[in-house]
């Protein structure tokens, strides 16, 4: 197989298409982190594309920066709204670039606070619908300006569970939240961008909602709140490209010789030797992340006992 581009081994595992190796990368990535592996103070964009570089990975996920403070009767303006240096990402480097935005969930809780939050909901208050439109517009007007900007995708970011399960129930996710989320998604898919979805905790019970709405992804897989990487790839696998799974804790803790290693197998066994997936932890890089484990861990997923000597993977099953 000819060797691919990062974005383009990215699009393959999207699309579950045949790969060279599993792609790699994070929903973020702490400056910290950085300027721990190249022994730095201040970081600067060169720095970061250093950095992933220098650790093989094949995507960049750019955080919206939103103003502060957040207003509960009025969000952002779309031109309030940046992300980092997402030109040079784009057009400077074949980093397959994602933009990382709040869905309504997200927003509500911000806004009016957890516990207000979720008895708006369980009352029926009218104020959640219109956070749902408005949110809709924003991330609609910012997809479309980070399409046109060079993003190839966008991860949609509602932290709707918990380890033990969602944390309001799935007919009132069905009601209030996935109709809006669906919409987007279409949108997002109308500007030429993929769409993946992002939740920690337990997402169990709302998988098949995540998938109802047209996600091409799912980011996250969190292992310590009870997600299974090979039964979400059984269920779900043909319709959903997996991102991430590997415990943080692989990446922060001193533990035996070869245990990174060998968790890295793992992960990738679980899902299907690679086949649409793309490798990472569910976390993200923060700052308790030990730069080192990570270069070991994605180093891991590269090796041939890993990958095999065949292409990993064939046409969606």
């Amino acid at each position: 197989m000819n060797h691919l581009s990062r974005k383009g081994r990215v699009l393959r595992a999207i699309d579950h298409q045949p790969l060279d190796r599993v792609p790699k990368g994070e929903l973020c990535i702490d400056d910290r982190v950085v300027g721990a592996w190249l022994g730095i103070d201040v970081t600067e964009h060169h720095h970061r594309r250093q950095f992933a570089e220098d650790l093989g990975m094949d995507l960049i996920c750019l955080a919206a920066q939103y103003p502060e403070p957040c207003r509960f009767d009025r969000l952002p303006d779309a031109d309030q709204v940046g992300f980092a240096d997402i030109d040079r990402w784009s057009r400077e480097t074949d980093f397959f670039v994602f933009v990382l935005v709040d869905g309504a969930f997200g927003w509500g809780v911000r806004c009016w606070g957890f516990e207000q939050f979720v008895l708006k909901v369980a009352k029926k208050d009218p104020a959640i619908a219109t956070l749902n439109r408005q949110v809709e517009a924003l991330n609609t007007t910012l997809a479309q300006r980070v399409a046109a900007r060079g993003a190839a995708g966008v991860v949609l970011a509602d932290d709707i569970a918990y380890n033990n399960g969602l944390i309001i129930s799935p007919q009132m996710l069905r009601r209030d939240f996935f109709p809006a989320i669906a919409r987007q998604v279409q949108r997002f898919h109308a500007f030429g961008l993929r769409a993946f979805f992002h939740s920690d905790g337990n997402l169990n019970q709302a998988l098949g909602d995540v998938v109802a709405a047209g996600f091409d992804g799912l980011q996250c897989i969190e292992e310590a709140a009870g997600m299974d990487l090979a039964r979400v790839r059984q269920d779900h696998g043909p319709r959903l490209c997996l991102w991430g799974n590997l415990d943080p804790v692989f990446v922060t803790e001193n533990l035996e010789p070869g245990a990174v290693e060998a968790k890295v197998k793992e992960v990738v066994a679980a899902a299907g030797d690679g086949c649409g997936f793309i490798f990472g932890t569910s976390s993200g890089l923060f700052r308790s992340v030990r730069p080192d484990l990570v270069a070991r861990a994605y180093r891991a997923a590269e090796t041939p006992a890993v990958r095999g000597q065949t292409p990993l993977c064939g046409p969606p099953y």
